[in-house]
């Protein structure tokens, strides 16, 4: 007989968890899988390690069986610092790129038409390895109809 490989425990690499009233029914759905990526683009948008942590806690108060990998918000007023700073927490691991108006959240976006201004956060992403995660949607009515 066959043996049929098996999966013990999913990881789910997309989740709204949400904030507030939210938040504990969502981790608790969410804790059938072991590792999540948690998206930032709540309100106001998780831009900072501070607020990436802060976020983070609230999750792991609400169950510890969840392994919580964050992911922060791509912003103008993302902080070099953090960036130089990121590696210094496991559970972050990525930035998260939202074109302005496309989903949930993302009114505090990137206009993609001025990507150019990103360029040095870009360069400091590239030079300290942190994954660029980029919403693949724009807001435009002759493409989202």
């Amino acid at each position: 007989m066959k043996k049929v490989a098996e999966i013990i425990q999913p990881d789910d690499f997309h989740v709204h968890l949400r904030d507030n009233e939210y938040l504990k029914d969502t981790v608790r759905y969410s804790s059938k899988f072991g590792r999540i990526v948690v998206m930032p683009n709540l309100k106001p948008p998780i831009i900072t390690i501070k607020q990436a942590e802060e976020y983070r806690n609230r999750i792991l108060k609400i169950s510890s069986e969840i392994n919580p990998l964050m992911t922060l918000y791509l912003h103008p007023s993302t902080s070099p610092v953090d960036l130089r700073e990121f590696h210094n927490y496991d559970w972050l691991i990525g930035i998260k790129l939202y074109p302005a108006g496309a989903t949930t959240n993302s009114e505090e976006g990137i206009n993609i038409t001025l990507l150019e201004k990103y360029y040095p956060l870009f360069e400091l992403m590239e030079k300290y390895k942190i994954p660029l995660m980029i919403h693949g949607e724009v807001p435009d009515d002759r493409i989202d109809f």
